[in-house]
């Protein structure tokens, strides 16, 4: 019985540590690409500068809401 309970145990553990490590690596990825689509008045890099994400933050905290408004604010 006690066996068994172990094995669980280490079974349970080792899953965990893996769901942590891939969590981890989630949080921490950034912004590789940015693509500007439907934009003929400004240069890709002039909305770049406007979204505030010219140093390629790190992606979940980016919000593709608050980016439209940051570039909204622009009168043209």
């Amino acid at each position: 019985m006690k066996k068994n309970k172990k094995r669980k145990f280490i079974k349970i553990f080792v899953g965990l540590i893996i769901v942590v490590f891939i969590g981890f690596l989630i949080i921490n990825l950034r912004i590789k690409n940015i693509y500007v689509k439907g934009n003929r008045l400004l240069s890709d890099q002039e909305i770049i500068e406007l979204a505030g994400i010219e140093k390629y933050p790190k992606l979940f905290s980016v919000s593709s809401l608050k980016l439209r408004n940051k570039i909204k604010l622009n009168p043209i």
